[in-house]
């Protein structure tokens, strides 16, 4: 109890020393590789038409300087364009060494825009947080790891067997978990209580669960993924789960929990989850390099948004509910673009996407991938189609409020954002604001924290040695055993409720949003590679997820294998399970 006890001081203190670090490192800014730029006695040609046909030795003039000047405000859409077609050199002897063969480029460390700094200020947190993690695990007393033996087969299924399994992985399915997890736990469950060949057949939508016993073959189907559970729910689930996998928990009496947990109110009042969206919307707001500007402009449309997501649309018909993701965007969008009407340069990929988290299919999108990867082909497309579906909508809304202010829906980042320091600040905001949003236990707060911490410092690493692309590859491959080893600690939450804030700051979502907006814009070619981009940043991370969730499974017993036929069938990983 005393370690139990010291736990949230130790992770309040390792939170506190890594923005100590960042804080320190923030004066020096990240240093980009100079960026080549356009000849300047070819662009005063074409700026500046020649008044006589002579042929002259060409001057330069003295307002040619200053329209070769790049821009003030990078953009990524506009990064494509400074690798414009140019004039072509006469070709020499030396200009091309080997037609069509590779060539030596700098590697990524020299190519990031990633400070040293920040480099050693992402290392340092992973070592203080990952002592953290050891000293709390090591001294807090250890939940026994026992597996129930699977019973004999039973002449007869069990009554409740079959309700209790279907209900089961509904909830499952309604918290996000992946179909290839899915249908281990039940295997699990069905083992359990005697029904070692139960077959699973788990779909986004749709759940199917055969049970055969002594020739005999019962078949449940339930319809699932309509409504998304609370990281409260979860925790109760995944506790749940933990125990009817260990026999503690009857078919009957898991019934009745999963009807409690489905109707447990909010952990929170309305006006709590209103602030919390706001500090959610605040932290991501940091973590994009936003301004001052942007920063105030992020905070004030995440009340409006949070306002807008208590509201009680339960009494609204469910045909009307596919257009709130649409008028969320349409109104953001619109604040935004005038924001950029009354303060040019203020960059809207902050103020735009950071209020629009909620609605953002990042972790959706990342279990298709994890999906598609583990063979679960249909259930793995039907996510990637819904997450895509969610990002024309929010795109759709964009572009409208772009049309109608008159502004281009250019998403870029500020042209002065705050010092780097302020996006390990924001990691902070984005965790307590996820715990009272998202109505989490606040004694998972520091545990959250931790994930988070160990996800975004992993990603700055990622991206210094490896780019923009495999940096959250690193992230989530040192998330997930961390996520799994804060399960086993007696007052930590399970993998997937601190897995899924880490989901949402890796911000696949907000990237993919920037793909879609364009493409659907002013700028479809630069939407197209944003697009791609995304999609490689989703692998990526479901790899890691894949990855890591192997660095942590404990050791089998006899037993565990026996009992969990349905897990060959569907080897290859998921998202990883509480406990």
């Amino acid at each position: 109890m005393i370690a139990t006890r010291r736990g949230p001081a130790v992770l309040l203190a390792a939170v506190v020393i890594v923005l100590a670090l960042a804080r320190a490192a923030g004066g020096e800014q990240p240093t980009e590789p100079p960026v080549p730029e356009p000849s300047v006695g070819a662009e005063s040609v074409i700026s500046e038409p020649a008044p006589t046909p002579e042929p002259e030795e060409p001057e330069p003039e003295p307002g040619s300087e200053v329209s070769s000047a790049p821009p003030p405000s990078p953009s990524p859409s506009q990064l494509p364009r400074t690798t414009a077609p140019a004039a072509t050199p006469a070709p020499t002897s030396e200009a091309s060494p080997a037609a069509g063969m590779p060539q030596p480029h700098s590697p990524a460390a020299q190519r990031s825009g990633i400070a040293v700094s920040t480099l050693l200020v992402a290392l340092g947190a992973l070592l203080v947080l990952g002592a953290a993690a050891y000293v709390i695990r090591h001294r807090a007393p250890r939940t026994p790891r026992r597996p129930a033996r699977p019973q004999a087969p039973l002449p007869t299924v069990p009554a409740a067997l079959l309700p209790f399994l279907v209900t089961l992985g509904r909830a499952l399915i309604d918290s996000g978990e992946a179909a290839s997890s899915v249908q281990r736990t039940l295997g699990r469950v069905a083992s359990v209580n005697g029904v070692p060949g139960a077959e699973v057949v788990v779909l986004a939508t749709a759940l199917f669960v055969t049970a055969p016993a002594l020739g005999t073959v019962q078949t449940a189907v339930s319809p699932a993924g309509t409504e998304q559970l609370r990281l409260d729910q979860m925790h109760a689930l995944h506790r749940l789960v933990r125990s009817a996998e260990r026999g503690r928990t009857r078919p009957a009496d898991g019934l009745d929990e999963l009807d409690r947990i489905r109707r447990l109110p909010p952990a929170y009042p309305p006006l709590v989850r209103v602030a919390g969206y706001t500090l959610l919307t605040t932290g991501l707001a940091l973590v994009l390099r936003a301004d001052w500007t942007g920063l105030l402009a992020a905070a004030l449309l995440g009340v409006v948004v949070g306002g807008l997501l208590q509201l009680d649309t339960g009494r609204a018909p469910t045909r009307w509910q596919p257009f709130l993701p649409f008028v969320c965007a349409f109104g953001a969008a619109g604040a935004a673009f005038l924001l950029v009407r009354l303060a040019p340069g203020t960059g809207l990929l902050a103020p735009l996407a950071a209020p629009l988290v909620n609605f953002l299919p990042g972790a959706l999108l990342t279990t298709a991938a994890i999906e598609l990867a583990t063979g679960q082909m249909i259930s793995g497309a039907a996510r990637l189609a819904s997450g895509s579906m969610r990002l024309f909508l929010l795109a759709l809304g964009i572009t409208a409020a772009s049309e109608l202010v008159g502004v281009d829906a250019i998403i870029a980042i500020s042209s002065g954002p705050l010092p780097s320091w302020t996006t390990w600040l924001g990691v902070a905001f984005f965790g307590v604001g996820v715990v009272l949003h998202n109505c989490a236990r606040w004694a998972s707060l520091g545990w959250l924290l931790l994930v988070l911490y160990v996800a975004y410092a992993g990603q700055v690493v990622g991206g210094f040695f490896l780019g923009g692309v495999l940096s959250a590859f690193v992230g989530a491959v040192l998330m997930t055993p961390v996520a799994r080893l804060v399960a086993r600690a007696p007052n930590g939450p399970p993998a997937p409720v601190s897995v899924l804030p880490a989901f949402w700051l890796l911000v696949p979502g907000a990237l993919g949003l920037l793909g879609v907006t364009e493409y659907l814009g002013t700028d479809p070619r630069n939407g197209i590679d944003t697009l791609v981009t995304t999609a490689a940043t989703m692998v990526a991370v479901a790899l890691g997820v894949l990855l890591g969730s192997e660095i942590r499974r404990p050791a089998r017993t006899p037993a565990e294998v026996d009992g969990r036929p349905q897990e060959r069938r569907s080897a290859g990983g998921g998202v990883p399970a509480a406990g």
